[in-house]
């Protein structure tokens, strides 16, 4: 008999999420876990839906715009944890086609990349060698409270991406030793003398080593104690510039970085709404920024914003910044779909015939789960059951609907946690036969540890139910019925959006059944017994309709 681990493109049973489902703008690009995790991410990116409609916007609307008087801004918005990160954190790599030690590089290691978006990121290319200076990608996230201008944060993201101390003095320090060629031996000379270089930087004022070296490459700057006073007033410690100081500095470094002309660049900035907050002067220094890489970087420039929600008129902080990002890109859960079903849930196409003919021989327990909800079979879940098997369209049905009601944040909805979860359900099933599927009360004791944390869950209420299960079946089935109630019970009853779902003896059989062909009949026979014997207990309470749990 096949197992349900042998269906799947991505054993569940070996493979692993490398990131959590998680991705992350800016890694230490180094070190052999975020090279491994890179690869990761670029083999496992699904450029479909308002993934790959976002980033040919993008692209197109900067490849257009070359050479006229200034560039357009983006912004990618989406619920908090839609992907919006891992999103911009492949078009980075894609952008510069980031090359690996075995030769392979981001673009080829991206499988599903569309015919439009490769032919836009090879026109890029061109035009980065016609126009010289190649291609350049820059990234990194906004941090939230901190007390930099916006100009001096871009600035020092700016830094980093060209190898520079991100501090806005220490890195026109190391511009003022590349210019005059003293770089290199200063570097050489403090490490010669035991000593880190960065760490000294960070001691711009005090360091000794950096006195001396300074005048062993120029011994016309005087005494140690002038050198000291030089840097002072050379390369103060700021706490913000003007935006012209903000472009030449910019344009400065980047200059370098295209051996002198100005590379194609994106800079990508995430989480940008939490770094503006309420803040309505922040808001006005991004507004001033972006207008000013606009149209100031010889249109070579392409500047990429990230925030939860899009430029609304609703919310005031924004409404400098509408005028100034206007390609927009917005995700949504059904692009999370997308990526747990290209990533996670993708079949064999030699075992989709089995597992067809396996789902059409248990039509009847299938269809007639939950089917006096508004969240039933339907006429279109036959398109999805073999795409979604082992979670069966009821299922996921139930479980966004109980996610949502017990989770307010809407942290469920996030593409990292649904990868898990999906991650985490197949692994549950790997070694079961084809027909056993991902039960209704599974969700609950997956998420179960989260729910405590949220407040959602009493941890009174948690330990009671894991307290049912003591390693007998009667017992395994006591604690998933209580999940199931708890689950149940949180939904909304109200007009409108009330799923019809309910915690009685016909519903909570449908959503234990785990496999499609011998549980309905087993579980449905022992269900009465189980809730009758739960009640007694004083476990749940029954109000002539449904069950509920005895807080």
């Amino acid at each position: 008999m096949t197992k349900n681990h042998e269906l799947f493109k991505r054993d569940p049973k070996t493979s692993n999420l490398v990131n959590d489902g998680q991705a992350r703008i800016v890694s230490d690009a180094e070190s052999v876990q975020a090279i491994e995790m890179l690869r990761y991410e670029l083999e496992n990116f699904v450029c479909e839906g308002q993934y790959a409609a976002g980033m040919q916007r993008i692209l197109d609307s900067f490849l257009s715009n070359l050479g006229a008087p200034s560039q357009r801004a983006a912004w990618v918005s989406g619920f908090y944890g839609s992907g919006k990160s891992h999103l911009l954190k492949m078009l980075c790599h894609l952008w510069e086609d980031t090359p690996f030690k075995d030769g392979s590089t981001a673009r080829s290691l991206a499988p599903d990349l569309t015919a439009d978006v490769l032919a836009a990121l090879r026109e890029l290319d061109t035009h980065g060698r016609k126009l010289g200076g190649g291609v350049f990608a820059v990234s990194g996230t906004m941090p939230e409270g901190s007390s930099n201008s916006a100009r001096l944060t871009v600035l020092g993201i700016l830094f980093r991406a060209c190898g520079l101390p991100t501090a806005y003095n220490q890195a026109r320090f190391c511009l003022f030793l590349k210019d005059k060629g003293y770089y290199e031996k200063l570097r050489k000379q403090i490490e010669d003398a035991g000593r880190n270089f960065e760490r000294e930087l960070t001691d711009l004022y005090v360091s000794s080593h950096i006195r001396k070296g300074l005048l062993e490459c120029d011994p016309g700057l005087g005494e140690e104690r002038d050198v000291r006073q030089i840097l002072r007033e050379q390369f103060p410690n700021q706490s913000d510039i003007d935006t012209s100081e903000f472009i030449r500095i910019s344009k400065e470094v980047l200059i370098r970085k295209g051996n002198g002309k100005i590379p194609l660049t994106v800079i990508v900035l995430d989480e940008i709404q939490h770094y503006i907050g309420d803040d309505k002067d922040r808001s006005r220094e991004v507004t001033e920024l972006a207008e000013a890489l606009n149209k100031q970087m010889e249109s070579r420039v392409l500047l990429v914003a990230a925030g939860q929600n899009a430029l609304s008129t609703d919310t005031p902080q924004f409404a400098w910044l509408r005028d100034r990002f206007t390609i927009r890109v917005e995700l949504s859960d059904t692009d999370v779909e997308t990526v747990t079903r290209k990533v996670l849930l993708a079949k064999k196409p030699e075992a989709v015939a089995q597992l067809d003919s396996e789902l059409n021989r248990h039509a009847g327990e299938i269809e007639r789960q939950l089917v006096k909800s508004s969240i039933g079979p339907n006429t279109k879940d036959r398109d999805w059951l073999v795409t979604d098997y082992p979670i069966l369209p009821t299922r996921r049905r139930f479980w966004e609907s109980a996610l949502h009601a017990v989770d307010p944040t809407g942290s469920s909805s996030l593409l990292r946690t649904q990868l898990r979860i999906t991650h985490e359900a197949l692994r549950q099933v790997a070694e079961e036969a084809i027909g056993h599927v991902i039960p209704g009360d599974f969700m609950f004791f997956q998420q179960r540890t989260a729910l405590v944390q949220q407040g959602a869950l009493s941890r009174e209420i948690s330990d009671r139910i894991l307290r049912l299960d003591d390693g007998s079946r009667k017992g395994r089935t006591m604690a998933r019925v209580c999940g199931l109630v708890f689950l149940i019970r949180k939904l909304s009853r109200e007009n409108g959006i009330d799923t019809g779902i309910r915690a009685n003896e016909e519903m909570l059989g449908d959503l234990l059944v785990e496999n499609l062909g011998s549980d309905g009949v087993v579980i449905r026979k022992e269900l009465p017994d189980v809730l009758v014997e739960l009640v007694e207990a004083g476990t749940l309470l029954f109000d002539g309709d449904e069950y509920n749990l005895q807080t």
